[in-house]
């Protein structure tokens, strides 16, 4: 309670988060790259708490990177499954993950697998045993790319995710959720997203189930659009 000599002021704690704790895992963590892993642990665990409702389920990233979503997947009680196109990374994200495992009691399942995104149905266990929820930050581009080239880039991300979203109605479980990051940049005229891919996306049987959620950090070109779809597999 807070007084002064006309007012009183009551408030009420209603959460406490440990800031050095999300520091610890977001910076002293054995792997890092600076060209991957950029999602922040509180991005991440807000997206898997999203993805699963709290309940238990199997997380899977297919662009792992350093592992920050399989590691808040862990802490959350759940089991996970990485993947990513580069094998340093794998390595690097099981390195995190035994890391993690020395650092907290977390008793989750891990398994790391060695695939580009778009290839992920080729991978016979996860063909077998569909996952419960994907949630990734896929590649967003150069993150400060010239206003010149963001036509180009971001037809290539256009491919590059639909190629991935084909690719994850093989591995995911019918009504599974995809908590993803989609790339949006403004410039003074124009605002380059990847808006015309969700049409596409209907298609393929994902139906959207949030507006997407802008997340930046200051100064940043490259903004992150945070969507929810959900799969429709007969």
């Amino acid at each position: 309670m807070i007084g002064s000599l006309d007012k009183i002021y009551l408030g009420e704690t209603i959460d406490v988060q440990d800031i050095d704790d999300w520091t610890k895992r977001d910076r002293r963590k054995p792997y890092a790259d600076s060209k991957k892993g950029m999602l922040p642990p509180k991005v991440a665990r807000m997206m898997v708490n999203i993805g699963t409702g709290n309940t238990s389920k199997t997380v899977y990233d297919p662009f792992c990177g350093t592992g920050t979503v399989l590691l808040e997947g862990l802490m959350t009680g759940h089991d996970v499954v990485g993947s990513d196109i580069d094998g340093r990374a794998t390595a690097g994200a099981e390195k995190n993950i035994e890391w993690l495992r020395d650092q907290y009691d977390v008793t989750g399942e891990a398994k790391l697998f060695f695939s580009d995104a778009t290839q992920v149905a080729k991978l016979q266990e996860l063909r077998e045993n569909p996952v419960d929820v994907i949630v990734t930050e896929p590649f967003l581009g150069k993150p400060k790319p010239q206003f010149k080239e963001l036509n180009n880039v971001f037809k290539g991300l256009e491919k590059m995710y639909l190629g991935a979203f084909k690719a994850f109605r093989e591995v995911l479980k019918g009504g599974g959720k995809i908590v993803i990051v989609f790339p949006m940049v403004e410039t003074p005229k124009k605002t380059y997203d990847l808006a015309k891919l969700i049409d596409k996306l209907e298609q393929l049987g994902y139906t959207t189930t949030s507006e997407p959620v802008v997340y930046a950090r200051f100064g940043a070109v490259v903004q992150r659009q945070i969507i929810v779809f959900t799969l429709n597999k007969k």
